[in-house]
Parts: structure tokens; C-alpha cells; sequence
């Protein structure tokens, strides 16, 4: 979105106050694509476009072990400016620049050496 990504903070748990990029977990049936369509219109109430598949994250928190995929995907900047937020207290629109000024989710960390080229305008 004109070289920026959405992030967005957690509010509850053992990772509150931490930034994550956006997603959810895969329900039974569910194809990567779609769960990250129906997750992101039910905690944002975003519509997006999924382009395509960036790269994995495995994390070993404490008594959990998780596997991220990150996704590259894209949504129209109006529809961007409706955001509400269902799971999260906080969004932002981030430059590459700004990333590390975040204080992130662990198993998310991977993935910010992905982004510099990614965000390039």
C-alpha cells in the first residue's frame, strides 16, 4: 500500500502490547488464501487480494510451537481507511524505515528482512 505494510498489535495473552502482521489460523477445509481473506475482513474489516506466498516462520514460545506463512497481499487504499479493529488495539501503516521501531511478536521477526525490497515505491 504505497510502500507500507499493516501491522497490528495484540491485546491479550502472553504476546499483548506486541506487533504482528495480520492473519489467523487455518480452519479445517480452509485453503491459506481464504483464511487469510475471511481472518482479515473479521478482525479488520478489510477486504483483501492475496498475490502471493513470501516465506515461513517456525517459533518455539514457552509450551507452544507455531509455524507462520507469510502472505504478500493487497487491499484498496479507500477500503484501507475503514479499519476496525475486532482482535487488536491498535493498527499501523509502516515503512520499511519504521519496522524496526516496533516491538514485535518473536515468531514475526523473520519476516522483517523480507519486507525492505517488498516496500520498495
Amino acid at each position: 500500500m504505497g510502500g507500507r505494510v499493516l501491522l497490528t498489535r495484540r491485546s491479550g495473552g502472553d504476546l499483548a502490547g506486541l506487533w504482528e502482521f495480520p492473519g489467523g489460523k487455518v480452519e479445517p477445509g480452509e485453503s491459506e488464501e481464504d483464511c487469510l481473506r475471511r481472518e482479515i475482513r473479521e478482525e479488520l474489516g478489510l477486504f483483501i487480494r492475496v498475490e502471493r506466498f513470501l516465506g515461513e516462520s517456525h517459533y518455539h514460545y514457552p509450551g507452544m510451537a507455531i509455524r507462520l506463512r507469510a502472505w504478500l497481499c493487497s487491499c484498496n487504499w479507500l477500503d484501507a481507511k475503514g479499519i476496525r479493529l475486532a482482535d487488536h488495539d491498535a493498527f499501523a501503516w509502516a515503512t520499511a524505515a519504521d519496522l524496526p521501531g516496533f516491538a514485535w511478536a518473536p515468531a514475526d521477526l523473520p519476516f522483517l528482512d523480507l519486507l525492505p525490497d517488498l516496500l520498495k515505491t
